[in-house]
């Protein structure tokens, strides 16, 4: 896992978290059920001072383009963004490109939402079962 550039989702676990929240929602969960429900599963990663920054704001920027932005989430990401965690993996120039994406994240994130958008449920081209797996219909 890692990061090739400094977009936003230019990084690994930003598009886990992406991804997961879509997958959660478009399960069925409220989006306060799908981020609690990722909280739980990244608990342990969130300290880390790679992955808890990247966590919080790629969050907030998919919650803000679904239209479901939560308060506690909000404002986690303008505090990794007013504290600078995020930028001390970056160096020289690439410091420049990710304090420009998390200036305009800034900017989104302040501005009024689009309305909340319905997110399907992703289709799944493979099972976990196995041949001989019994199941009951």
């Amino acid at each position: 896992m890692g990061a090739w550039g400094p977009g936003l989702f230019s990084d690994d676990n930003a598009c886990d978290v992406r991804d997961g929240y879509r997958d959660l929602v478009g399960d069925g969960l409220s989006g306060p059920g799908a981020t609690d429900r990722l909280l739980e599963e990244w608990t342990s990663q969130l300290s880390d001072p790679d992955v808890g920054p990247v966590f919080w704001l790629a969050l907030a920027a998919t919650q803000w383009k679904c239209g479901r932005l939560e308060t506690r989430v909000k404002e986690k990401a303008i505090g990794v963004i007013a504290g600078g965690t995020d930028l001390v993996r970056w160096q020289g120039a690439e410091v420049r490109k990710r304090v420009d994406v998390l200036t305009r994240l800034r900017e989104q994130l302040d501005s009024p939402q689009p309305t909340e958008k319905r997110i399907r449920k992703r289709f799944k081209d493979h099972t976990d079962w196995k041949v001989g797996d019994v199941i009951s219909y």
